[in-house]
């Protein structure tokens, strides 16, 4: 009997679809991760060094050095690290503050001097290139730390920030384009709105490692765009438990003595689980906001849950699960005697995914108008 007829059709698709799962290049997924590369060499002689040891601190990431003195640390997460260079007989160079950015690459050039003591260790700072050689169109970078310290709550607040953005509350215009004309990414997944083509979900700034806008040219990688791309980059937990809560309150009253209030409360918790190879990283974000016009208001709720597990050598796996609720009704001036015939909109977004391969899993968002419109 023929083995594939033993097996039988549902059991032959399952088999292929499993195997195509396994077989299928991380490469070709939308970056999420950044790459570093470079060259040792002798200060005396200028000779390569070969069989150097290059480790990123406080991590599990490491290369050698090869004939020509050259290494390259692939599937790094975005981010500011500390890097350790070793060779016998050679001072110990420690390089601090190595900047990685989705899809670059951070090249560093080092010569390394004769060590008269053993053990003896240089520290030095990475500088910061000028100019981005592998960079293809206009990108800008936000990370964590920025979304800290500016007055900002929102990814829209953060992209108007950046030139050539422009837009409302509820679009976004990249260098003149329409607003369905722009690509969201989270984690190297799409999740544009697949009827208005807007962003699928109310993500809250305290989840994101670092957010990056390509305008222009993009990378073969990236599609389903003409004007632009927001890639996001979720948190991850670290080694050790970190717990952080704000809340902000803020109130407006302009010349006709209108009355604005908000309030914005975000909480974060992350840390390794059992062992640091099962970290789990939580955060949620609740935004009630009265509009300074006559009338209007916005309610939000996010919810985001993060799982990494790195106990597999070179495979990082994670899982994903975000939820946002919001209720919202924006101010329309021809509406401004009838606020009660204008409509407003609940939105409710669901979404789970499994990493590396980043496919979702399952995937929801909806939008109903409790008031007709008239």
């Amino acid at each position: 009997m023929n083995v594939l007829e033993f097996i039988g059709k549902p059991y032959r698709l399952a088999i292929f679809i499993t195997t195509l799962t396994l077989i299928t290049p991380h490469a070709l997924q939308a970056g999420v991760t950044g790459k570093i590369s470079g060259k040792l060499s002798s200060s005396e002689s200028g000779i390569p060094v070969v069989g150097a040891t290059i480790q990123i601190e406080g991590t599990n990431f490491g290369s050698i050095s090869d004939q020509n003195g050259r290494f390259v640390l692939l599937n790094i997460p975005p981010g500011s690290y500390d890097l350790k260079f070793s060779f016998i007989g050679l001072e110990t160079v420690l390089l601090g503050d190595v900047q990685v950015t989705i899809d670059l690459t951070t090249w560093l050039d080092l010569t390394m001097d004769q060590s008269i003591l053993e053990g003896q260790e240089v520290i030095v700072n990475a500088p910061l290139d000028a100019i981005e050689k592998d960079l293809a169109g206009t990108r800008a970078v936000v990370t964590q730390e920025q979304f800290n310290s500016l007055p900002i709550s929102e990814i829209s607040q953060a992209l108007y920030l950046q030139s050539g953005v422009a837009g409302s509350a509820t679009e976004l215009i990249v260098r003149g384009g329409r607003s369905n004309q722009v690509a969201f990414l989270i984690d190297g997944v799409y999740v544009q709105d697949p009827f208005l083509g807007s962003f699928a979900n109310d993500l809250g700034t305290n989840a994101i490692a670092e957010l990056s806008l390509l305008s222009g040219t993009f990378n073969a990688e990236y599609g389903n765009a003409m004007s632009g791309i927001v890639n996001i980059l979720t948190r991850e937990g670290g080694h050790s438990w970190r717990a952080r809560l704000e809340s902000r309150l803020g109130s407006f009253q302009n010349s006709d003595e209108n009355k604005a209030e908000g309030t914005l409360t975000s909480w974060s918790l992350g840390g390794p689980l059992l062992g640091e190879d099962l970290r789990l990283f939580v955060s949620g974000q609740l935004t009630d906001k009265n509009s300074y016009l006559p009338w209007g208001f916005r309610e939000s709720n996010s919810y985001t849950t993060k799982l990494t597990y790195t106990g597999i050598s070179n495979i990082k796996i994670n899982t994903l699960y975000r939820a946002s609720w919001s209720n919202y009704k924006y101010y329309r001036h021809s509406w401004k005697y009838i606020p009660e015939q204008y409509y407003h909109l609940n939105s409710t977004s669901k979404c789970n995914f499994l990493f590396p391969k980043e496919y979702i899993i399952g995937c929801f968002k909806s939008k109903t108008f409790p008031w007709p419109i008239i």
